[in-house]
This record gives structure tokens, C-alpha cells and sequence, in this order.
């Protein structure tokens, strides 16, 4: 049994299309960290680290040293295609409450419909989170493209998970693209869904 202590180094290598926006990291299980499916991780970079939910890799990457990630985690992690990241198992805290704001250009206000809360909750459900992290909620689109949030807050601080009894504020002043990296560009249709949720710019 791998001690939690215990990382390794690998590649950081791009994500399978159908992980894109969930918060997957696919992993071989031959790197020896005692990880099974729904596990979590902890990805850090030179600069910064983030968590990933651990997924099997594919058979034809069985024996590389690589992780595959979206250009979301890849933001995160403060890493690019090629870069190497250090990756170890970790036991996420519980989110008793997470704090989040969309994230637009000139801090647009943005009107939400009602239950938007409960909506964001069940697409975070069991993913991990860390503040400063930027994630998409699937189904959530502005204007055909999937629209980005930063986890501004967390409690308690580190690296949580959201859970059926978090309590998730959702503000409507939006955080700069530049306050947390520029956008990977990704849209409703390589992030996947669960429904269309509507949502108002107020001008």
C-alpha cells in the first residue's frame, strides 16, 4: 500500500475528450500510488497545485509516465502540454460552504435564475475543489459557451469536496478573465452536459 507521502513525477499529456470538464485526471495504475477510481489527487506545478479525481488510463498509455488533463486542470496547476507535475494521493475535506463567481471580461453582473444553486451543486458533486481554482459546471452555458467560474472561497480552506450538504453562493459580480489566467476556449459542446441552465447579462 502506497503511503500518502509517496508522489511521483509525469508528463503532463492532453485529455481524453470525454473527461474534458469534469475534473478527471487519468492516471496509469502502474505508477504505484494505490489509487482506484473516484480517488483524488493532488497536481502541483512549479507555482501552484490543484486536485483532480483519479481515472484509469488507457490501455495503450499503461506503462508511460504521463497524466492526462483537461486544459482546465492544466489552468490550475499553472502547467501547459509537456510540462512535468508531481502527483500524490490526498484525502479531501468536506465543503461545508463554497463560494464562486463567474468569470467574465469588465466584471459583468450576472443575473441567475432561481435554483441556480442546487443545479451548480449536483454538477460539483464529488468533485474536489481548491481556492483560486477555476472549474466549469456541465450544462452551464452563456451564449452557447461553457461558462467558467473561480472558486473564490472555500470552508474549510485546502483541498475540499463538494457534498450533498454544501452550501454553494453563487455571486453575480464576475471576476476578470486576467484575475485568474485566460480562458482554454472551451465550449458547450466539448464540456458536455446535463441540461441548458438559462442565464441574463445585466447590462
Amino acid at each position: 500500500m502506497a503511503d500518502k507521502d509517496e508522489t511521483v513525477e509525469l508528463r503532463v499529456s492532453k485529455a481524453i475528450p470525454s473527461d474534458v470538464g469534469f475534473g478527471r485526471a487519468r492516471i496509469s495504475s502502474e505508477m504505484g500510488l494505490d489509487l482506484k477510481p473516484g480517488d483524488f489527487v493532488e497536481i502541483s506545478g512549479e507555482e501552484r497545485s490543484t486536485a483532480a479525481i483519479y481515472w484509469r488510463s488507457r490501455p495503450e498509455d499503461a506503462k508511460m509516465d504521463i497524466i492526462r488533463m483537461d486544459g482546465i486542470i492544466r489552468k490550475n496547476a499553472g502547467v501547459s502540454l509537456g510540462d512535468r507535475v508531481t502527483v500524490r494521493k490526498v484525502d479531501a475535506k468536506t465543503c461545508t460552504k463554497l463560494t464562486i463567481s463567474p468569470v467574465m471580461a469588465n466584471k459583468q453582473k450576472v443575473k441567475f435564475g432561481p435554483g441556480i444553486e442546487g443545479f451548480a451543486k449536483r454538477g460539483l458533486a464529488k468533485r474536489p475543489v481548491v481556492a483560486g481554482d477555476r472549474i466549469f459546471i456541465p450544462g452551464m452555458t452563456l451564449f452557447a459557451e461553457a461558462l467558467p467560474f473561480a472558486v473564490v472561497q472555500t470552508v474549510p480552506k485546502g483541498i475540499v469536496v463538494v457534498t450533498t450538504d454544501t452550501e454553494i453562493v453563487i455571486k453575480d459580480e464576475a471576476v476578470a478573465e486576467e484575475d485568474v489566467g485566460q480562458s482554454e476556449g472551451i465550449t458547450y459542446e466539448d464540456v458536455g452536459g446535463i441540461g441548458q441552465q438559462l442565464l441574463k447579462v445585466r447590462k
